[in-house]
């Protein structure tokens, strides 16, 4: 199931299911208003296992709309599976990308925030 949670004003954890395509996608803040869309995004991806074409192009999409409003994405923890064909597809170094909640807490929220968002994050999860 997948699954959009408002942390904050400004970070979203969005997790996806165990297949990231067309369909993993739900509605965002700021897909009618890009100027709604969170400066920060974190996507679970820890029960995801494959990556399909209209995925990935999603992915790359959200990617740029982030880009260009100096947000940031995270990915968290992708599965061995979805690693490795994001090597394949030589997209490893193209996002950011850790295994840690807390660092993309700080990446996407700042320092100050994280331990706040941490202890959001577990305690709806």
């Amino acid at each position: 199931m997948t699954r959009l949670m408002r942390i904050s004003t400004h970070v979203y954890i969005l997790r996806l299911d165990e297949s990231l395509d067309s369909h993993a996608f739900i509605d965002l803040p700021g897909d009618d208003d890009p100027g709604l869309l969170p400066p920060g995004l974190i996507l679970d991806l820890r029960e995801t296992r494959t990556l399909d074409e209209e995925g990935l192009g999603r992915l790359v999409e959200l990617k740029e709309r982030m880009h260009r409003r100096d947000g940031q994405l995270v990915l968290l923890t992708p599965s061995e599976d979805l690693l490795r064909q994001f090597r394949y597809l030589e997209l490893v170094h193209a996002f950011r990308i850790t295994d840690e909640l807390h660092d993309a807490l700080v990446t996407v929220g700042g320092k100050g925030r994280a331990a706040h968002f941490h202890h959001h994050f577990t305690a709806g999860a």
